[in-house]
């Protein structure tokens, strides 16, 4: 037993291994690099010792998650990757996917798009929607006028939710919108506008180019 365990630990002491700890940057509040001793690795924001921001994982098996992170868990927009290529996208909750964001990603929704907003009163007004990726998205309202964005909020299998954020025109638009976008055919996009959870507005849009 005792050869034994002498040469147990002549094997753990002379085994390869990762030294663990902060390796660069700031890993309690900051933006740093944190090792463990299995090899795996976290590049990212920090807050109080514990992933927190944007950051990359690196597990010991070639997998790879690139996303948001909350108090030391998956938390948000993120992406986890393995080995062989696969991806699988999604809205993180405390570790855990808890929506497949599938169709926030396909190539439909790039483009310009324009078309004829309706209110609940009868009155028309135009839109154009610049959708340059998922977090380039400007939008228009030249008969108010007033303009801003567009940024994620979560989605279903077949709806896309955004919240709207008015930079210029304050004054003319409702400010605070929450938008519903659904997919027609590949050029043509029904959108619906909320306020306070009450639909004040719909627009169908055409694909420009």
């Amino acid at each position: 037993m005792k050869a034994y365990s002498v040469a147990l630990l002549f094997l753990v002491l002379s085994s390869p291994g990762f030294s663990q700890g902060c390796t660069s940057g700031d890993c309690k509040n900051g933006y740093g690099v944190y090792t463990w001793s299995d090899g795996e690795k976290f590049e990212g924001d920090w807050k109080n010792g514990k992933q927190d921001g944007k950051g990359t994982y690196f597990y010991s098996n070639g997998s790879k998650y690139i996303g948001g992170w909350k108090n030391g868990k998956k938390e948000g927009e993120g992406v986890f990757i393995k080995l062989n290529g696969n991806k699988y996208e999604g809205i993180w909750e405390q570790g855990k996917r808890v929506v497949k964001t599938n169709t926030l990603y396909k190539d439909w929704l790039l483009g310009t798009w324009e078309g004829k907003g309706y209110q609940l009163n009868g009155d028309t007004w135009k839109t154009i929607l610049h959708y340059n990726s998922k977090d380039d998205i400007k939008i228009n309202y030249p008969d108010f006028p007033c303009n801003g964005y567009w940024y994620f909020d979560k989605e279903n299998s077949h709806q896309i939710f955004f919240k709207e954020k008015i930079t210029v025109g304050q004054n003319n638009c409702v400010v605070g919108v929450d938008i519903l976008i659904e997919k027609v055919s590949e050029n043509i996009m029904g959108v619906y506008f909320f306020s306070d959870k009450k639909q004040i507005a719909s627009a169908n849009l055409v694909r420009e180019k």
